[in-house]
């Protein structure tokens, strides 16, 4: 992964002031009610430059605002649209862009994005995802460089200063597919070719596992101190595609997850113990990586199985199997770990 980003440009205030966060909660949704009232509202909480910093600090105030779960509990109730995708929002999104580019029409919307690296952005819910992920899309509409993709996917996956900032954008990024996926955009896939049975291929909440750099950075956020948090993420790979994960933890850069990266590999191995139609690639695959410590998290995985169900013959007669098709049984027969 690409080495830490040392800063993003400072924004215009380290913090952002009390009493602007109290202009954005005050209007509510009267803040973005026309582009000429949102312009005005623009300058008078950071300026006329309207730099990516900026817009980002408005984002952010935005998000802080306390009339938003007021107006989800009265006018967002009265919401009838059926459609599952549908976020009933407060704010006009269009209003805001447009109050920004007029403002600035050279404001680079890519910029905005890498400004929300920063201390007091939190995306706490669906809603808040909807309103970054939408307002950098709309800002970005017209703009050739991303195509019709129009979003800056990597800024997403290069590893943030800020990353408790960053987590709260992931985590709601892998809980909301239908507003974000990573699987809609160009990533470094896992390499799957040699599983017997396909990974999902249909589901976005599972297939954006496929991504290298995903992978990367939820293993770099763990090691970063987000232990709890990544782990409670990953539990969508571990129950419904842990051979996809797999691969990945077997592929990713030597540097990336540490010990964590060992742990989550240690924790799936029973899977392939036992009786998964991958099993015999994935352990053949995990035997013979350049990672040196996986013969031992093997070995010990498989001592381990064995010990935790109560001396199961069933579970002997397996991880001999296993170890014979390793070419591993005299060092399984000889682990201090395994009694047999």
């Amino acid at each position: 992964m690409d080495k830490l980003v040392s800063d993003t440009s400072a924004m215009s205030h380290t913090m952002v002031d009390t009493s602007v966060d109290d202009v954005v909660g005050d209007l509510g949704p009267a803040f973005t009610s026309s582009a000429e009232a949102c312009k005005g509202h623009i300058v008078q909480l950071v300026g006329r430059d309207s730099k990516p910093s900026d817009i980002a600090q408005v984002i952010i105030l935005m998000l802080k605002s306390r009339s938003v779960e007021f107006w989800l509990e009265t006018e967002g109730a009265k919401d009838k649209n059926q459609d599952p995708s549908h976020v009933p929002t407060p704010w006009n999104i269009e209003n805001l862009v447009q109050a920004a580019k007029e403002l600035n029409p050279k404001l680079n919307w890519s910029d905005v994005l890498l400004e929300l690296d920063h201390s007091e952005f939190l995306v706490k819910d669906r809603h808040g995802l909807h309103l970054v992920i939408q307002t950098i899309r709309t800002g970005l509409v017209g703009k050739q460089f991303y195509g019709d993709l129009r979003f800056p996917v990597d800024h997403l996956y290069r590893p943030w200063k800020h990353t408790e900032s960053q987590l709260s954008l992931i985590t709601q990024i892998l809980k909301n597919p239908d507003i974000f996926s990573f699987a809609d955009y160009p990533f470094h896939s896992v390499s799957v070719d040699v599983l017997k049975a396909p990974p999902e291929s249909e589901n976005k909440e599972i297939t954006c596992w496929r991504s290298m750099e995903l992978i990367e950075l939820v293993m770099h956020l763990a090691e970063r101190g987000h232990y709890q948090e990544v782990h409670e993420l990953i539990k969508v790979p571990i129950q419904h595609c842990p051979d996809v994960l797999m691969l990945g933890l077997l592929q990713i850069s030597h540097t990336e997850g540490g010990a964590f990266r060992q742990e989550v590999l240690a924790s799936l191995m029973p899977t392939f113990l036992g009786n998964h139609p991958n099993s015999a690639i994935i352990l053949h695959t995990a035997w013979h990586t350049s990672h040196g410590y996986v013969k031992q998290i093997i070995m010990h995985s498989m001592a381990d199985w064995y010990m935790r169900g109560d001396s199961d013959q069933s579970r002997l007669s397996r991880i001999l199997d296993v170890a014979q098709d390793l070419k591993a049984l005299s060092l399984l027969l000889n682990s201090p770990r395994l009694l047999l």
